[in-house]
Parts: C-alpha cells; structure tokens; sequence
C-alpha cells in the first residue's frame, strides 16, 4: 500500500503517514528520479483514503487504487479478465462531419494483481487511430483514442474494434462513429503523427532516468 498503513488504518494514522511520506518524497528534498511521482501518488493514495465511499470501493477490491479509480470515473468499469478492469467497453465517437471532422476518447485498464510487464494495443487504421498511452499509476493505463473522419472514409456507420494485450490476456473495446459529408479529396486524416502501439513500464522508467543525468550533467557544468 502506498500509504504504508494497515487496511483498518484511522483517519489519523492516514493523515500522519501522508504527512511523513510527503517529506520524504518531497521533489525539494528528495533527488531521486522517482520521488516526483512517488509523491503525487501519496496525495492521490491520501484523497482516496479521506473519501469514506472511495475507501470501501478500495477494501472491495482488495486494496488497489487503480482498480478504484477505474470504477470511479464517469461510467462504469467492467472486470473484462480476472482482476482486470476496463472503462468504457464500447466507444461512440458521433457524428463525424467536416465542421466536426474528429473526436477523442480516453480507455481506462486497471489490474487488482502485479503489474503486467507488457502491454500492447492496436495502431488503428482507415478511420481511427490509437494517439498513445499513460501509465498513470502503478495500477492503471489511459489510451488515448482519436477518431477522423477524411475523405478515404465512406458516409454511414462505422464499427472497428480496439485491443489491448496484457500479458497475453486481450482485451477488447468496441468503436463506433457516424460520417457524414463531403470531406475535400487532399483533406489529411486528424490523426496525430507519433503513434505508439506498445507501452513496457521498464523503458519508461529508463526514458526518465536519462533525462535526469542530462539535467544533472548540464546543471554541474553551469555551476
């Protein structure tokens, strides 16, 4: 548990854990590559703990704030897998028209168990595309989906589907969009340029360590 405090903890020993843990992970005192997230993520772990019905949420689940949040957002999360939450399973774009040539959606994935050590998605193609992906927790990953309509697409609906690897476990979110109109026959797709189809925390962590030991590297220099 992020808060390092049993599951029966009070509302103070929370609030004194919060307190202690900020100190420690405080970005001003801490200059560890990690302490900026550890720290944001004692606050989130404290907000959800201070929140009576999110704190039964999260003993529900057997103590995973990913999941909780997951099940928190606006509209309900589905367990799609044993222990693995997904929110939304189904998308629906719109209307895709040339005033309104593109739509974005967010998918949520959260697990109640280890995190998985990889996990892969769909680039998309024709009339949607998979823009990338966050790991916004230990417990959680956001995809960010975009749908657009071009002059390649026919009018009518459209129906695609978006997948998602965990560890060999597919997971699947229907997608749905309406086009209509004339779109002018050079008209691009919306679609933003630096796709990623997979997401493997470890390079994550590496990317951020060596933006660090430049920052270190310049800063020494300067002084």
């Amino acid at each position: 548990m992020v808060l390092r405090v049993p599951r029966d903890a009070t509302d103070a020993q929370i609030a004194q854990a919060r307190r202690q843990l900020s100190r420690e992970y405080h970005p001003d005192v801490n200059n560890a590559p990690d302490a900026a997230a550890r720290f944001d993520e004692v606050q989130r772990a404290f907000s959800l703990l201070s929140d009576p019905a999110a704190r039964a949420e999260y003993d529900r689940v057997g103590g995973h704030p990913g999941a909780v949040r997951a099940a928190r957002d606006p509209g309900s999360a589905t367990e799609a897998a044993p222990g693995i939450f997904i929110q939304p399973t189904s998308v629906d774009f719109g209307l895709l028209e040339p005033r309104r040539p593109y739509a974005d959606a967010k998918v949520s994935i959260a697990w109640t168990g280890a995190r998985p050590g990889r996990v892969t998605s769909e680039a998309g193609g024709g009339w949607w595309t998979n823009l990338g992906a966050e790991m916004s927790a230990s417990s959680c990953v956001v995809f960010y989906l975009r749908a657009a309509a071009h002059a390649e697409v026919p009018n009518g609906r459209q129906r695609a589907q978006f997948t998602v690897t965990l560890d060999g476990t597919p997971l699947t979110v229907q997608l749905t969009a309406e086009v209509r109109g004339a779109f002018p026959p050079a008209s691009p797709p919306a679609f933003h340029t630096a796709k990623r189809s997979s997401l493997e925390p470890r390079q994550l962590w590496i990317g951020v360590l060596l933006i660090v030991c430049v920052f270190l590297m310049v800063y020494g220099y300067l002084h």
